[in-house]
Formats: structure tokens, sequence, C-alpha cells
């Protein structure tokens, strides 16, 4: 190793005396010659620097791009963002006449900067849309955002082509505290977010991600919030397995939040990752926030770890993000309904959308009121008038979800609806209402920045709907077909109907039918 150590030092010393060398000697040889000889030297110095790299397990990239002074990138970048990371970007965006920043002047091949502005965005517009596939399919969309987010930076990241090293120059030394169980164990999960950037006034950001592996339920979880910032910057806090939030908001107080359920908080068969999210508190730029578990006995049942589990922590940016304000939801005032009422609107809220355009990739309601959760059916979701998504079902606990984010809805800046309608089955003499509980109920994305709003004017419910008494629908039945009776014969089938009942179980205790000829024999 000191032997190849000795070879790059030497190549180095020979390439700088022949760019040191007379201008006598120097001028035996062409410029492009010259040029030549430089660029043959720095490859075999990139590639003795990669052998080297190699035995010493450092990481290294495997492709260079002349001016970029990272090794990855780590952050999320947007306008007005500056560093290495901003210039490095620059850099590849240049190498490629599709997505170049500029022409000439600032920005352009070889005039990269560290300031992130219109041009870069542009550039990392063309950057998006040229690999769409990978960057911008995920999220539904077909147009670059000029956000350099998760998906950009990874599509980033493998044109750098980063050497992962398979073994450590240094191991790294940590003090933890383990505590052995029998129930589960607890572990940051290996897509938990890596530190970046979060928006003041961002909705639902994505702090951390916790996976547990045995067999057993949580019913308590206690998470400490740490970087430098205050209780109040985590505005409202949430557990979600997946894409569904499992619990109501959770406030920190004292730099430490609770979430508690007696009948348990989730259940753990195998591995289950649980991710924790927040909605940041506008004022909130400069501070640092995230979370972390701090011992084995914040969670109940105890578990099993390395204790603290960190997770990273984000830097709060400032952002012009769309603005989306609910105004007052219909029905404002108590009302009834026939049971039986097909497509009617039990939820219908205003929305008032700044700015720019959003997407809306989930809406969550919650049923209320002494109906039982079967009441409604058919339960679907419109904008504008126009419908948008189906609720499967509304769970024991009175939730209505609708899931878009396999392709939100553009709803442009301005005025639109937001409406639920359903078929009003049962709950006669009962009653319900709907309403959005909280800031993640409604999931709105910014267009351009591609990070989550906290729409304002939540929660928001309508006012009580009585279910009258119950009815009964009778139709022909379409299977009868109407047929020629011979006179004479017996059972001879003359009718068939369809009964419905609505709002309750109906009892037909009397049928009266009225013959258009003498009939004997009648049965039902």
């Amino acid at each position: 190793m000191d032997t190849l150590k000795r070879i790059i030092a030497s190549i180095t010393i020979f390439a700088l005396m022949g760019m040191l060398a007379p201008v006598s000697v120097a001028q035996a040889l062409t410029a492009d010659e010259l040029q030549a000889q430089i660029v043959a030297l720095q490859a075999t110095l990139l590639e003795l620097t990669q052998q080297l790299a190699t035995i010493q397990g450092t990481t290294t990239p495997a492709t260079t791009f002349t001016g970029c002074a990272i090794a990855s990138f780590t952050r999320n970048l947007a306008v007005r963002s500056t560093g290495d990371d901003v210039k490095c970007l620059q850099v590849i965006l240049n190498s490629n006449a599709d997505t170049k920043v500029a022409e000439t002047g600032a920005g352009s091949p070889g005039n990269e900067t560290t300031y992130f502005g219109a041009k870069t965005k542009a550039g990392v517009v063309k950057f998006q849309e040229k690999y769409a596939d990978t960057i911008l399919a995920s999220y539904g969309l077909t147009t670059g955002t000029g956000f350099v987010g998760v998906t950009t930076r990874a599509k980033l990241n493998e044109l750098l082509d980063i050497v992962v090293p398979t073994t450590p120059t240094t191991p790294t030394t940590t003090t933890t505290t383990s505590t052995t169980t029998t129930g589960l164990t607890v572990a940051l999960a290996s897509n938990s977010p890596i530190a970046g950037t979060v928006v003041a006034g961002q909705a639902i950001a994505d702090l951390a991600r916790f996976t547990f592996t045995g067999n057993n339920t949580v019913t308590s979880l206690k998470l400490k919030r740490i970087g430098v910032s205050e209780d109040a910057t985590l505005s409202n806090v949430y557990l979600y397995d997946g894409n569904t939030r499992i619990t109501d908001t959770a406030t920190v107080s004292n730099g430490v939040l609770t979430f508690a359920n007696a009948s348990g908080l989730f259940t753990v068969n195998g591995d289950k990752t649980i991710s924790v999210k927040s909605d940041i508190a506008t004022g909130s730029t400069g501070q640092t926030v995230g979370v972390a578990l701090m011992a084995a006995t914040d969670i109940v049942p105890t578990v099993s770890g390395n204790f603290p589990i960190n997770g990273n922590t984000m830097t709060v940016a400032t952002a012009n993000l769309a603005t989306v304000v609910v105004g007052t939801v219909l029905p404002s005032s108590n009302t009834t309904v026939n049971a039986g009422t097909m497509n009617y609107t039990v939820f219908s809220a205003p929305l008032t959308i700044g700015v720019r355009s959003i997407n809306l990739s989930n809406v969550a309601l919650k049923l209320i009121g002494s109906v039982t959760t079967d009441a409604l059916a058919n339960v679907k979701l419109y904008i504008n008038g126009v419908q948008a998504g189906t609720a499967t079902t509304i769970d024991a606990n009175g939730n209505v979800a609708f899931d878009l984010s396999a392709a939100p809805v553009v709803i442009q800046s301005g005025s639109a609806t937001l409406e639920v309608r359903a078929d009003v089955v049962k709950g006669s003499s009962r009653n319900f209402s709907l309403s959005l509980q909280n800031v993640a109920d409604l999931v709105v994305v910014d267009s351009n920045y591609n990070v989550n709003i906290a729409a304002t004017g939540i929660p928001a419910t309508t006012a009580t709907v009585s279910v009258k008494a119950g009815s009964v629908a009778v139709s022909l039945d379409p299977t009868f077909s109407v047929t020629t009776v011979t006179g004479g014969i017996a059972n001879a089938p003359l009718a068939k109907y369809s009964f419905k009942a609505y709002g309750e179980d109906v009892k037909i205790s009397y049928l009266d039918i009225t013959p258009s000829r003498n009939l004997d024999n009648v049965a039902l």
C-alpha cells in the first residue's frame, strides 16, 4: 500500500513538473498534445486513487465530474439553497446538453456556482423529466418540479456512481445501553429518512422510521425531541403504519411526546416499520428537528435494542408554499334524510387554493354519531363534481379513507369543492356527521416543492344528519319474463317482485295483490 502511495505521489509530481517545464520544452509540443498528456496523467492518477481507496475501504466516486467536491447528495435542494452540493448539481446538469444550466456566464460549464437559482431550477426540471420513470413516476407526476428531493437525489447519486466500502478504515465506537427482553426488539429502519430539509408550514414531514421485530402489541411509546428547536416546532406529531395514520396527534411537552392506547397502538407479527411524522410550525426557519427512542422502558411492553436510537435531524427551511383553506362545510345545520336515499351528499367543503396548484393524494374522514358503520354504502369522493375516488369500506372505528396517492388529483389555484356522496342504507332513528379531524387527514402536496401543505380550517365537521324511519322499495324482478299461460294448468307463475328495505329491517305482514282475471288457489 505504501508503494502505491509513492506511485501516486510520483505521478502527481511528474504532472506538475510537466506543467511547470521551461517554455523551450513546452514549445516542442503542440497545445493539443500537451493537453492529451495531462488528460492521460489525470486518468492514471484517478485509477490509482480508486485502487488505494478500495484497499483502505474509503468511499470515492468511480465516476468523477470535474468541480464536484462532494461524495454524494445528502440533503434536499431548492431555490435559494447554497453549498458545494449545489455546485456539483450544476456540474452534473451541465454534463448533458439536455439539462444544461446555461450556455454562458454564471452556471455555464466551467462557471458553476454554489447558488441554486432560477436557471438551476429549470435545469433540474429538465433532468427530472429526462429520468421521469425513476424520479417522477412514484409521485404520479410527468412534469418536473425543480425541487431536488429523495428520488432526484437518488438519481444524482447513481450518476456519481458512489462506491460503498465493504470494510471501514477505522471502526466507530458508540456508547450504548442495551436491555434484553423476551418480547420485541427495535432498531432504526433501513429506510429511515436521511438528514435533510423540511419546510416551515409543511404538514406530516417524515422524521424517522423504527422497525419492530417479534410478536406482541405495543400499547405505549414515548419519543424525545432532538435537535436545536422548540417544542412548538413539532406542532402535531403522528404515528403511521405505511400510508395509514394509526394515532391522533400528540403534542410535545418538555421535549417529550407520548402515544398511548390501552387496546394497542399497533401489533407486531414479524417485522413492522412505524413512521413518525409531524406538522412543522411556521416561523421555525433555521431550527433543526428530529426524534429519538431514548430507552427500552419508553415502550410498553419493554423492548430490547441499542439505545438511544436517534433519527436524523432535519433543518427547517423557508419556502413560499401553496396555501389551502377549508371553508364552512355542508350540511352546516342539522337536517334529516330518508333511509334509502341514494347518492346523498354527506360532506361538502369549499377549498381555496393560493399561490399555485396542488396535488390531492389522501382524504380521511371520521364517521361520528349513533349509526353503525355499515349505515353508509357506495361512498365516493368528488372534486368539482367529478368522481376522484371510492372508499372501499368504513372501518370499525368509523374511518372513511380515500387513497389517491397512485394518481393524485391536480387542483388548480382558486376555488374548488371537495364533496363526499353515499347511499344511506341503514340507521333509522339514528344520526351521523362526518369530520376532517386533523391536518394530516387532508394530504395536499405543493406542485412546485413537492412537500405536504398544512391546510387551515381543520377540524371541519358537518352538522348532524338524522335518518328517518325505514322504507321498502318494491319493483318487478328483472329475472321474470311475461309468458302466455294456458288455461287449466296448475301452479302457473304469474309475477315476481323484489323487495329492498332501507334504514332498518322491515317485516312484511300484509300483501294485497289485485289480479286482472279471476284466479283460484293463489299462493305466495
